[in-house]
């Protein structure tokens, strides 16, 4: 499984109504990718970054189709000109740990 992760700031005086319009049509971007297995948004409650999105994959080419397709270029230019600090993580298992513990 490929989990990747957006992380970042709002930009200062960004209008939160606008910010939350693009948040959807990230999230409809998303539902409409048949092949992401599942997807996150979580706040920081220690500080920085403020957000994340984590979104999570069967295989490293259905993140590189989803992020090639130009809806999603789209969108990514349109976060990072409300955000600061947009920083983007692919993750695999580790070799040492692959799958999750559930204790």
């Amino acid at each position: 499984m490929i989990e990747s992760s957006l992380t970042y700031n709002l930009a200062p005086g960004v209008d939160e109504e606008i910010y939350w319009s693009l948040i959807k049509r990230i999230v409809t971007a998303l539902i409409k990718d048949k092949k992401i297995i599942e997807f996150r948004a979580s706040r920081n409650m220690l500080g920085e970054p403020a957000h994340k999105i984590a979104i999570s994959w069967d295989l490293m080419t259905h993140w590189a189709a989803f992020t090639q397709s130009e809806e999603w270029q789209l969108l990514e230019k349109q976060l990072r000109s409300l955000t600061t600090g947009l920083k983007v993580e692919v993750w695999t298992g580790s070799d040492y740990m692959p799958e999750p513990v559930h204790p």
